[in-house]
């Protein structure tokens, strides 16, 4: 049971990393195609087309967000597939808790609607459309585009079906609307630059700036995805960072488990790459720390006004330092931060923004090797225990196979005074009983030398048990094969033990009834065995002969014999079956019973 919880677990966070690694990379196709258009309506037109694969939304829309205004306007609608003209509709006022809107924008999060309907009268910062059909939509989801530290607009989806959307259909949706808020932009940043020929230089510059950025990070998303050893990955992540960004320097820390330190594990800085790995820095007393107490990203373009600065010692200190710090969130919860310093240019917005998306492929980096180690560890304890289990499953078999090799050797043992005992009878009734007992215990020992003899432990071939019993039986009666002539029509069937010993009592009397009483005087006949497995799965088992036979009349389940009543007793009560008989050419049984009395042992 605990393998198999083992097994499951491990599964389970297979299929984490599997969604996480597909939701990255629909991310990064969306980031990909949003990276070459340059025009807004292009890029609603692809940020449209795409989210429209992924869930279901025949209401379409990206609003604006004017922050002084405070006030939300549309820049692009779909109702129900067609394009709606938008520069007619007003904008509406931003008002907490009034709508959808409203609260993905002050409560910087996406924002789920399970029945729209129930909500209209309480929505002011609702805009209503017409669209194609009379029905009225019932979900709806709203996620925030944020730039940097700025909410600039929303992405909105409706569907006429109620709680639709779930909070995995958020999370996708939030990577997406971030590539889309960058890509406007972007777009922003080329209209600017075709409007203003005197900043044509600077425009095209931050274009290529951006373009630069946009390949730099699908090469970090890629790297995240194409190894789970952390180190290597943060390592990349950090040089592309402090490339990107015109940097001096760049480290990723991660939060201790104390959460009162901050451990580096990857840095990239010239020269300190080794005197900084080995160097822990506090919550409590670093600018980096402070980041991670308030779980936000700040800019540092003046350490002299600030007093938690924190020094490594030996390394150089500079006056014209800058610091970008932004933190390592996964999940809402700060697993470490990302620390850029620089010296001479300042730090800006867009630099802020940029240090964000690469925290953010850090953060998704640790948490996929973390998911890794613990699914590693999860193995190579289910390793352990199932060496462990087959250390005891081989233990167990050699104890059942010396068990059923002392318990063979008892029975011979047995047998043996038995037989010693029998030549001092004078008396030949008695020499049989003797004789008739040491056959039933030479019946049940076989049982067990076959198992000590097989590879399996748990069952017996019943077919070869019947043959060795019926030769075991002639010789012990001492009877010639041309006189009685013995017919073996088996099939191969394996049955536990607990069968096989019940089954060989009951031939050995059948088997020794006939050979003493069916052929008097020296008589020649045929003894027939049938086994076979019925389609039912039961075991069908007939002993018959064409001997003398017995009286008429006589009633062989009143017989006081017993080993008759062996044969009664044992078929109905011990393997639960049936059993009856016919006279008259000679006498055979007809026997059948169950085969899923018991269960394995091993």
């Amino acid at each position: 049971v605990h393998v198999m919880r083992d097994i499951t677990e491990r599964k389970q966070r297979e299929e984490q990393i599997r969604r996480l690694l597909e939701r990255q990379q629909v991310i990064n196709r969306v980031s990909l195609l949003l990276g070459q258009k340059l025009d807004i309506a292009a890029i609603c037109d692809t940020a449209h087309r795409e989210v429209q694969k992924l869930v279901d939304c025949p209401n379409f829309g990206l609003m604006r967000y004017d922050e002084k205004r405070q006030v939300i306007y549309p820049l692009y609608i779909v109702g129900d597939g067609e394009r709606v003209d938008v520069s007619g509709l007003p904008p509406v006022p931003l008002e907490p808790q009034t709508g959808p809107n409203s609260r993905a924008i002050l409560e910087r999060r996406p924002d789920i609607v399970d029945d729209l309907q129930a909500e209209l009268k309480q929505i002011k910062t609702h805009i209503r459309i017409k669209t194609a059909t009379p029905r009225q939509p019932r979900s709806l989801l709203t996620v925030p585009m944020i730039v940097g530290e700025r909410v600039v607009g929303t992405m909105q989806l409706q569907s006429y079906q109620a709680g639709i959307y779930t909070q995995e259909d958020a999370e996708l949706l939030s990577g997406i609307a971030s590539q889309v808020a960058m890509a406007l932009h972007n777009a922003e940043l080329y209209a600017e630059a075709q409007e203003e020929l005197k900043k044509r230089t600077a425009a095209e510059e931050a274009l290529r700036k951006s373009n630069r950025l946009q390949k730099s990070l699908i090469t970090a998303a890629h790297q995240v995805t194409e190894s789970l050893d952390v180190r290597v990955v943060l390592q990349r992540i950090s040089q592309l960072a402090r490339e990107i960004l015109d940097a001096h320097g760049c480290a990723v820390f991660l939060l201790e488990d104390d959460r009162r330190t901050l451990r580096p594990v990857a840095v990239s800085e010239p020269g300190l790459e080794e005197e900084l790995l080995f160097v822990k820095v506090p919550v409590n007393g670093s600018l980096t720390g402070r980041v991670v107490r308030e779980g936000k990203s700040l800019i540092f373009n003046d350490l002299s006004r600030e007093p938690e600065v924190f020094h490594v010692p030996g390394t150089p200190q500079y006056e014209d330092k800058r610091l970008l710090v932004t933190p390592l969130r996964f999940k809402n919860q700060i697993v470490g931060a990302m620390n850029l310093n620089r010296l001479g240019a300042e730090f800006d917005e867009e630099d802020l923004a940029v240090a964000e998306t690469f925290a953010a492929y850090a953060a998704t980096a640790w948490e996929n090797a973390r998911t890794y180690d613990d699914l590693v560890k999860e193995m190579e304890q289910r390793l352990q225990v199932e060496e462990a289990l087959r250390n005891s499953l081989r233990e167990k078999e050699l104890l059942l196979q010396e068990l059923y090799h002392r318990t063979k050797n008892n029975m011979q043992v047995i047998s043996a005074m038995l037989a010693l005992e029998e030549t001092r009878v004078a008396d030949e009734a008695s020499r049989e009983i003797f004789r008739e007992i040491q056959n039933r215990i030479q019946a049940m020992g076989l049982v067990h030398q076959m198992l000590y003899q097989s590879q399996d432990l748990s069952r017996v071939d019943l077919a070869q048990y019947v043959r060795e019993l019926a030769d075991l039986l002639m010789n012990s009666y001492n009877i010639a094969s041309d006189r009685i002539r013995l017919t073996l029509d088996i099939e191969s069937t394996a049955v536990l033990i607990d069968i096989a010993i019940p089954c060989g009592l009951i031939l050995n009397e059948l088997i020794s009834n006939a050979l003493k009483y069916a052929f008097p005087d020296n008589r020649t006949g045929e003894i027939r065995i049938h086994l076979s497995r019925s389609e039912q799965g039961e075991i069908v088992l007939e002993v018959a002969d064409n001997g003398v036979g017995i009286p008429p009349g006589v009633d062989l389940r009143a017989s006081d014999t017993l080993g008759v009543q062996t044969v009664f007793s044992i078929t109905e009560h011990q393997l639960q079956g049936q059993v009856s008989y016919e006279a008259n050419p000679g006498l055979r049984w007809h026997i059948r019973f169950p085969d899923t009395l018991y269960s394995e042992r091993i």
